[in-house]
């Protein structure tokens, strides 16, 4: 009896260890398939696995989330250039965030994944749907859709499967043919009888033309997204001319770093009284502040309990799972910044939030070595909208 028992705690730790195991697995299959086969050269996706939320860099200014338990639809599709696997938000809601650097964010119904191969393609959809299937919801279960594969279809080669001289004869065939579909009708038979592959270039189906449509549509409210941030950032360089200079050849990180510093030290040397910009509200007092925290949507002069303190306002969520992710990212951030001698209060606990249901993060960073020197104040400020806004406070 005994036995029995040890071998069913054996199978059962087991059976645990490999569901464990399975979405970081699924992850780094997804990412595979998108370093051999990605047409668009993809960048990898990145999971926050409590909570099944995906990240993907998608240029040097942006990037995109999403929720897995927010998906609704994965469809396999043929297009011009190669294969596509499009990810749909469930009833056609804009679940995507496709977020930029200074954290403007656009909402997206979908997101579409770029093959150059049929098989790719499929394998992707399959393999994110499982991914998918981890993270349930009240919803039914997402089934990829997948493009029919012809013996026409182009197969992948894996690395390390012993692929054939046939295999690789028939993909160079269908690549050569390819290449001739931009040709005059006639050189376009002639290419088609000598490789003995008979293959037309068929029109548009509708699925390809709304594919097209889609993406056409998708880029110019990226171009649109883009124009709106270069004139905000022209608008705040005309307002603040004597920010500290920062040198676009340096990495983002040292530019926050020498910002944090330089407004830390006009707290201990002029209560912020050398940064004072232009008074926006005589009634309370409030000023810009001539330096900025970059990534910060607004950065002000303010007082807290009598005293004068610069504030950094971040970017506004309604998803509280977002806004804690947003502040892990620029709590590290921030942290890098500070040289020794800083020590952190964990202030989440405070009697202020007693009533508080949700998860509170409200980090305080004190030098213990200079009193005088300000403090910073890492926080979400929560309204009665149940909108979750991320500030720094530094006093």
């Amino acid at each position: 009896m005994k036995r029995i028992l040890l071998l069913l705690l054996f199978i059962s730790s087991f059976t645990s260890a490999i569901a464990q195991t399975s979405i970081s697995d699924l992850v780094k299959e997804l990412n595979r398939y998108i370093t051999l086969y990605s047409a668009d050269n993809a960048a990898p996706l990145a999971i926050y696995e409590p909570i099944g939320t995906i990240e993907q860099k998608k240029n040097e200014t942006s990037m995109q989330r999403f929720k897995l338990s927010e998906i609704g639809s994965i469809i396999v599709e043929k297009n011009a250039s190669g294969f596509t696997v499009n990810v749909h938000c469930v009833d056609s809601s804009r679940c995507m965030s496709l977020i930029k650097n200074d954290m403007s964010t656009s909402m997206m119904p979908s997101d579409a994944f770029f093959f150059i191969e049929a098989k790719a393609a499929n394998t992707f959809a399959k393999l994110l749907s499982e991914l998918i299937t981890k993270y349930p919801s009240d919803r039914k279960p997402v089934q990829a859709q997948l493009l029919k594969e012809t013996s026409d279809s182009a197969t992948v080669n894996e690395k390390n499967t012993g692929t054939t001289s046939s295999q690789k004869t028939k993909q160079s065939s269908k690549n050569k043919n390819e290449e001739a579909d931009d040709l005059e009708a006639d050189d376009q038979d002639a290419k088609k009888e000598k490789n003995t592959v008979h293959e037309k270039k068929a029109p548009l189906t509708e699925a390809e033309a709304k594919e097209r449509a889609i993406n056409r549509r998708k880029q110019k409210e990226e171009d649109d997204a883009d124009k709106a941030e270069e004139r905000e950032n022209k608008t705040a360089i005309s307002k603040s001319r004597d920010v500290t200079n920062n040198n676009p050849a340096e990495d983002l990180t040292e530019q926050v770093c020498k910002q944090l510093i330089a407004i830390i030290k006009a707290g201990k040397d002029s209560k912020f009284k050398d940064i004072e910009g232009k008074e926006t509200n005589p009634t309370t007092k409030i000023n810009e502040s001539k330096l900025k925290l970059k990534g910060a949507k607004r950065s002000y002069l303010s007082w807290y309990k009598k005293e004068r303190a610069f504030i950094a306002e971040y970017k506004t969520f309604t998803d509280h799972e977002l806004i804690l992710i947003e502040f892990e990212k620029l709590q590290t951030e921030l942290e890098d910044c500070l040289e020794g001698g800083w020590e952190d209060t964990d202030h989440s606990n405070d009697e202020i939030y007693a009533n508080v249901s949700e998860d509170v993060k409200d980090v305080e960073y004190k030098y213990t070595s200079d009193p005088l020197r300000p403090s910073l104040r890492i926080m979400i400020n929560t309204d009665q909208n149940k909108k979750y806004t991320l500030f720094v406070r530094i006093q």
